[in-house]
């Protein structure tokens, strides 16, 4: 099925691209994509911060889509906006709750309270691409109690895996660890990544070792960032 999604690192460009679900329906999985809309048809954001924050909660899904990409360009002032951002993470929709995501993870640190919310889509949303987007969040927001989490995470794929892509959550958890805590994992600072003989990534298996040898041994949770 085709639909339109918003182009999170420009000026709200759509762009099309297919989903296509092998051997199990969307409806399924729970997957609900956006409603095709012709370009040009989205809503136009609001002009104003307030006006903003009070169509996240819009009954219209593209109105909330635009209004949670348009927070941007406020930068820190945007930080109002966070319960409107968190309630959105539990949306049915797909592409409503990636964009809650991406907006909590540029808020940064002072998101910090989204911590436990982004955790959970970690662990549990349906979608791949979000799942690796709210590792890049907690890696954004860099609070400490998310690397247990973040641990976990590594170990989500079978070794016996040969594509690369199958690796994608444990890559983003294992660059978002690398950028909490300083640790240096092979191309942890890379956008490429090498395997090893078994195509695995060296990042993953960096990172693994240094979770079973060091990282599952602290306790987080008391660590003042």
């Amino acid at each position: 099925m085709k639909f339109f999604l918003l182009n999170r690192l420009t000026r709200l460009t759509l762009i099309t691209f297919t989903i296509t679900c092998l051997n199990y329906s969307c409806a399924a999985k729970n997957i609900t994509p956006t409603p095709v809309m012709e370009e040009g048809v989205w809503p136009t954001p609001a002009s104003t911060l307030q006006e903003l924050i009070t169509n996240i909660s819009s009954e219209d899904i593209a109105t909330r889509i635009v209004s949670i990409y348009a927070l941007e360009k406020y930068g820190d002032e945007a930080i109002s906006a966070l319960p409107a951002l968190i309630s959105n993470l539990n949306a049915n929709d797909l592409d409503l709750r990636a964009a809650a995501i991406y907006a909590l993870g540029k808020l940064g640190p002072e998101a910090k309270v989204a911590v436990p919310d982004l955790i959970e889509a970690l662990k549990n949303d349906n979608y791949i691409h979000n799942r690796s987007d709210a590792a890049i969040a907690l890696g954004e927001i860099g609070d400490l109690s998310s690397i247990p989490a973040l641990g976990a995470c590594l170990f989500d794929n079978s070794d016996d895996r040969i594509e690369r892509f199958d690796y994608k959550d444990p890559i983003y958890c294992a660059k978002s660890i690398a950028k909490i805590t300083g640790e240096k994992f092979t191309d942890s600072d890379s956008t490429g990544y090498r395997l090893n003989e078994n195509h695995i990534p060296l990042i993953v298996l960096d990172a693994r070792k240094w979770w079973l040898e060091t990282g599952q041994f602290q306790n987080w949770e008391s660590i003042i960032n």
